[in-house]
């Protein structure tokens, strides 16, 4: 960009986006004067408040023409000071620091809807795990209970009863012993 191309308004610009979003606002303001009736106050007045709620300026060029609208309305009798918001205006380091700050927010959300969805897979792969652990849990307590082996829930019961069927068993011999010594008449 040539030194001609950066002079607007009056105004030098070292960065060439600066001029040309300075060239932006000048086209815009002369759109403005164009199209809106300035000698009436009310007009001015909406039209201030509109420019300065929405921000639309922030080199010189536009403020400069947000200071000679404000200028112009304070020598409305009608119109008082507290009545219009401030101009509000950052220095070009401000506005670099505050890009700078707001890449690196970008930045840390980037990283941290990283992490999360790090986070995510790692939860989806832990609840697999221990789901397939509980249904491997389950299967090893059905396995337990529907065993004929003795084991640490059923050993007792086990025992018992073999022995209860040993002692049937010896009883049933015993009682056949008994009748073989009456059949052959032999008494001990």
């Amino acid at each position: 960009m040539e030194k001609k191309e950066k002079i607007i308004e009056g105004f030098y610009f070292d960065d060439a986006k600066v001029a040309e979003q300075a060239k932006r606002e000048a086209d815009g303001i002369q759109y403005i004067r164009e199209n809106t009736d300035m000698d009436n106050p009310e007009i001015v007045l909406q039209l201030y408040r509109k420019l300065i709620g929405e921000k639309l300026f922030e080199t010189p060029v536009g403020i400069s023409f947000l200071k000679e609208l404000r200028d112009y309305l304070l020598r409305v009798p009608t119109i008082q000071e507290q009545e219009l918001e401030p101009i509000h205006f950052q220095t070009p380091e401000v506005e670099a620091e505050m890009r700078s700050m707001r890449r690196e927010k970008t930045a840390f959300k980037g990283r941290m809807e990283k992490k999360i969805e790090q986070g995510k897979k790692r939860l989806r792969i832990s609840l697999i795990v221990n789901l397939f652990l509980a249904v491997l849990v389950i299967g090893m307590v059905i396995i337990t209970l529907t065993s004929d082996q003795p084991n640490i829930v059923n050993y007792e019961n086990k025992i018992v009863d073999k022995y209860a069927q040993w002692q049937q068993e010896l009883e049933e011999r015993e009682q056949a012993v008994r009748e073989k010594e009456q059949e052959l008449q032999i008494n001990p």
